[in-house]
């Protein structure tokens, strides 16, 4: 690492921790008695709306160097924490908590795509306030997520999953992803997610579609955990998402593991900053695969921004044309679900820019712009 290079990733680290610190007093305050709509610590809480707005731009502008999701998920940051402020300032109390909770699923999208070593010091004494255990488990969950409390993250996902009122698999699918992420990426443990899909198992309907997913999940876990990956991390992961492409698995989602695990080798690949722009392409393609079908609706467009990086970094690469397929699939699903529903101008523009790079097999003239997402 240069000496530019490690003054950048120390300013880095310090806008971070600021950007915490007053995240950390905004939960504080929602969880207190006074909300924000209440007159009470009103300077206090505009002084960290404005501390956050600031610090979130000056971590969007330079924060992410050579990092094209760290770069996309601190412009979202700072999208967000302008809305919280101005949201504030126009008096609108819910509309703030929503934005509020709206920012823990950037900070989780950030937190978990790389293995972590241990959970933050410098959140364990919020994180076991009173208050935060005083919140809904499924709130207390993704706080505890989006401060780096990865192993309280877990115990507290592990009750929401034994827990009978989280027993409907539509509420539980979004549980068990998360569960999913925080054990595979972030912790790099197969083992302890096994006995927990196994209770989920006996407790689901015999020959449901849900049992029959679970119960894929389980077999992928073994095999990853009995056979664990060496060897070069791209081609792991294209070995993972070509077998789960063959494989007659019994629904979409049923390849979620294998998914996940197949992210996880992608972003530690990428964050390994290979020279080869080809890889690196064919990395991002791989990665915009993989996160949609983790997340075929998410309202975060991470697998927008992977899959038009692949584009723009090798146009006439033979996985150019199927990113541009599954980028405008995605899309269309984001714009087009809702009666009505049409593709602003803006997006229409760039994925005409991008057929027109495939179809010309030259870069982009255009530099990398992100398709943003309703």
């Amino acid at each position: 690492m240069t000496s530019s290079d490690w003054t950048e990733r120390e300013a880095t680290r310090e806008t971070m921790q600021v950007i915490f610190e007053n995240l950390r007093f905004l939960f504080q305050v929602d969880m207190s008695d006074a909300d924000f709509g209440s007159s009470e610590n009103q300077a206090e809480v505009l002084e960290a709306l404005r501390e956050l707005d600031e610090q979130s731009a000056i971590l969007a502008s330079h924060g992410f160097y050579e990092d094209s999701a760290g770069v996309f998920l601190a412009s979202v940051l700072e999208r967000y924490s302008l809305l919280l402020l101005r949201s504030y300032e126009r008096g609108e109390p819910q509309r703030v908590q929503q934005l509020l909770y709206g920012i823990t699923d950037v900070c989780i999208a950030c937190h978990t795509r790389l293995p972590s070593s241990r959970d933050s010091p410098v959140a364990k004494q919020f994180v076991d306030s009173q208050a935060a255990w005083s919140l809904p488990l499924n709130k207390r969950a993704r706080i505890q997520v989006a401060m780096r409390r990865f192993d309280d993250a877990l115990s507290t996902l592990e009750t929401i999953i034994e827990s009978p009122k989280f027993a409907d698999p539509v509420v539980l699918e979004d549980v068990l992803r998360t569960y999913l992420i925080v054990n595979i990426r972030v912790k790099g443990d197969m083992e302890r997610p096994i006995p927990v899909l196994e209770s989920v198992e006996e407790r689901s309907v015999p020959q449901s579609a849900w049992r029959g997913d679970v119960e894929t999940w389980l077999v992928s876990l073994q095999h990853f955990r009995d056979m664990p990956f060496i060897g070069d991390p791209l081609q792991s992961a294209r070995d993972v998402i070509d077998a789960s492409t063959s494989v007659d698995f019994p629904s979409r989602r049923s390849a979620l593991v294998d998914n996940i695990a197949a992210s996880s080798l992608l972003h530690r690949y990428l964050a390994s900053k290979p020279s080869s722009a080809m890889e690196v392409s064919e990395a991002h393609y791989l990665l915009g695969l993989a996160e949609y079908r983790i997340y075929r609706d998410d309202w975060l467009p991470q697998a927008e921004l992977y899959l038009e990086v692949a584009i723009v970094l090798a146009p006439d690469a033979p996985w150019a044309m199927p990113a541009y397929s599954l980028l405008v699939e995605k899309i269309q699903r984001t714009y087009l679900q809702s009666p009505g529903g049409r593709l602003p101008p803006e997006v229409e523009d760039r994925l005409r820019e991008l057929k027109q790079a495939i179809d010309g097999s030259k870069p982009s003239s255009a530099s990398l712009r992100i398709i943003p997402s309703g």
